[in-house]
């Protein structure tokens, strides 16, 4: 589910720069998936999402 959401952000941002793109400086935000996130990485605390 995350994945399409991800998906389809990409998309409207892309369709905005598109659209409009004196207001992008630019590149857009990485909507990519983040297959696993660290916390705490000095204690070396994983957590896999």
């Amino acid at each position: 589910m995350d994945i399409e959401i991800l998906k389809r952000r990409s998309e409207v941002y892309q369709k905005a720069k598109e659209n409009n793109p004196i207001r992008w400086s630019g590149k857009t935000r990485n909507w990519s998936h983040i297959h696993r996130v660290e916390l705490n990485q000095e204690n070396q605390t994983k957590i896999k999402a």
